[in-house]
Protein backbone atom coordinates (compact mmCIF):
# COMPACT_ATOMS: atom_id res chain seq x y z
CA UNK A 1 0.00 0.00 0.00
CA UNK A 2 2.12 3.09 -1.02
CA UNK A 3 0.48 6.29 -0.44
CA UNK A 4 -0.31 8.97 -3.62
CA UNK A 5 2.62 11.79 -4.49
CA UNK A 6 1.88 14.40 -3.59
CA UNK A 7 1.55 16.35 -6.96
CA UNK A 8 -0.83 13.28 -7.67
CA UNK A 9 -4.50 14.61 -8.93
CA UNK A 10 -6.15 12.01 -6.47
CA UNK A 11 -4.01 13.79 -3.61
CA UNK A 12 -7.42 15.26 -2.95
CA UNK A 13 -11.18 14.42 -2.35
CA UNK A 14 -14.45 15.86 -2.32
CA UNK A 15 -15.78 16.59 1.48
CA UNK A 16 -19.78 17.46 2.22
CA UNK A 17 -19.29 18.95 5.25
CA UNK A 18 -23.28 18.62 6.07
CA UNK A 19 -22.68 14.81 5.39
CA UNK A 20 -19.44 15.35 7.82
CA UNK A 21 -21.27 17.30 10.51
CA UNK A 22 -23.98 14.54 10.40
CA UNK A 23 -21.68 12.12 10.36
CA UNK A 24 -19.93 12.61 13.05
CA UNK A 25 -22.51 14.16 15.24
CA UNK A 26 -22.57 12.30 18.85
CA UNK A 27 -18.93 11.58 18.26
CA UNK A 28 -16.35 13.18 20.84
CA UNK A 29 -13.70 15.08 19.20
CA UNK A 30 -11.54 12.93 19.64
CA UNK A 31 -13.35 10.09 17.35
CA UNK A 32 -13.81 12.91 14.67
CA UNK A 33 -9.80 13.05 14.32
CA UNK A 34 -9.93 9.60 14.43
CA UNK A 35 -12.54 9.29 11.43
CA UNK A 36 -10.86 12.14 9.45
CA UNK A 37 -7.50 10.31 9.58
CA UNK A 38 -9.14 7.11 8.69
CA UNK A 39 -10.91 8.38 5.49
CA UNK A 40 -6.93 10.58 4.16
CA UNK A 41 -5.75 7.32 4.98
CA UNK A 42 -7.92 5.49 3.19
CA UNK A 43 -8.00 7.85 0.09
CA UNK A 44 -3.96 7.97 0.47
CA UNK A 45 -3.67 4.78 0.35
CA UNK A 46 -5.79 3.98 -3.04
CA UNK A 47 -9.07 3.16 -1.16
CA UNK A 48 -7.71 0.55 1.22
CA UNK A 49 -7.01 0.72 4.98
CA UNK A 50 -4.32 -1.50 6.12
CA UNK A 51 -5.07 -5.18 7.13
CA UNK A 52 -2.67 -5.12 10.10
CA UNK A 53 -4.08 -3.96 12.97
CA UNK A 54 -0.97 -2.78 14.39
CA UNK A 55 0.32 -0.69 11.53
CA UNK A 56 -3.70 0.76 11.36
CA UNK A 57 -3.27 1.86 14.99
CA UNK A 58 0.00 3.23 14.68
CA UNK A 59 -0.44 5.18 11.17
CA UNK A 60 -3.39 6.96 13.27
CA UNK A 61 -1.97 7.45 16.14
CA UNK A 62 -3.61 5.07 18.33
CA UNK A 63 -2.18 4.21 21.44
CA UNK A 64 -5.15 4.06 24.38
CA UNK A 65 -7.13 1.22 25.03
CA UNK A 66 -9.61 3.85 24.94
CA UNK A 67 -8.54 4.90 21.71
CA UNK A 68 -8.11 1.57 20.66
CA UNK A 69 -12.01 1.11 21.21
CA UNK A 70 -12.99 3.90 19.58
CA UNK A 71 -10.58 2.97 16.34
CA UNK A 72 -12.98 -0.27 16.67
CA UNK A 73 -16.30 1.36 16.83
CA UNK A 74 -15.28 3.97 13.88
CA UNK A 75 -14.13 1.26 11.46
CA UNK A 76 -17.38 -1.00 12.19
CA UNK A 77 -19.62 1.97 11.33
CA UNK A 78 -17.67 4.12 8.50
CA UNK A 79 -15.62 1.04 7.35
CA UNK A 80 -17.89 -1.89 7.13
CA UNK A 81 -16.07 -5.09 5.68
CA UNK A 82 -17.26 -6.33 2.88
CA UNK A 83 -17.40 -9.91 1.55
CA UNK A 84 -13.80 -9.97 0.20
CA UNK A 85 -13.06 -9.40 3.65
CA UNK A 86 -11.92 -6.08 3.36
CA UNK A 87 -12.57 -2.23 4.82
CA UNK A 88 -14.77 -0.33 2.37
CA UNK A 89 -16.09 3.38 2.71
CA UNK A 90 -18.63 3.68 0.08
CA UNK A 91 -18.65 7.30 -0.18
CA UNK A 92 -14.73 7.72 -0.92
CA UNK A 93 -15.09 4.64 -3.25
CA UNK A 94 -17.93 6.21 -5.26
CA UNK A 95 -15.67 9.74 -5.68
CA UNK A 96 -12.80 7.74 -6.79
CA UNK A 97 -15.56 5.70 -9.46
CA UNK A 98 -16.80 9.04 -10.51
CA UNK A 99 -13.07 10.45 -10.89
CA UNK A 100 -11.99 7.61 -12.97
CA UNK A 101 -14.97 7.24 -15.43
CA UNK A 102 -13.85 11.52 -16.05
CA UNK A 103 -10.79 10.92 -16.58
CA UNK A 104 -11.56 8.23 -19.20
CA UNK A 105 -14.20 10.41 -20.82
CA UNK A 106 -11.79 13.15 -21.11
CA UNK A 107 -8.48 11.02 -22.08
CA UNK A 108 -11.10 9.77 -24.77
CA UNK A 109 -12.26 12.83 -25.88
CA UNK A 110 -8.43 14.02 -26.54
CA UNK A 111 -7.55 10.90 -28.35
CA UNK A 112 -11.20 11.65 -30.25
CA UNK A 113 -9.44 15.63 -31.43
CA UNK A 114 -6.25 14.05 -31.98
CA UNK A 115 -7.23 11.59 -34.25
CA UNK A 116 -10.11 14.20 -35.67
CA UNK A 117 -7.16 16.83 -36.50
CA UNK A 118 -4.38 14.11 -38.15
CA UNK A 119 -7.12 12.50 -40.49
CA UNK A 120 -8.47 14.31 -43.20
CA UNK A 121 -11.94 12.51 -42.61
CA UNK A 122 -13.96 13.01 -39.08
CA UNK A 123 -15.29 9.65 -39.25
CA UNK A 124 -13.52 7.94 -37.07
CA UNK A 125 -14.28 4.36 -35.34
CA UNK A 126 -13.93 3.60 -31.73
CA UNK A 127 -11.46 1.15 -32.46
CA UNK A 128 -9.46 3.65 -33.84
CA UNK A 129 -9.77 5.89 -31.25
CA UNK A 130 -8.90 2.60 -28.83
CA UNK A 131 -6.12 2.13 -31.25
CA UNK A 132 -4.44 5.10 -30.77
CA UNK A 133 -1.51 5.26 -28.18
CA UNK A 134 -1.05 8.21 -26.52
Amino acid sequence: MTPKPKNDRLAWFKMDAGAFIADTMGLSNNDVGIYAKLTMLYWASGNQLPQEEGILKRKTGITSNEDSLALDSILNEFFPINEQGIRVNNNLDRQLEEIKEISQKQSRNGKLAHVQKSSFTNKVTDEEISAADF
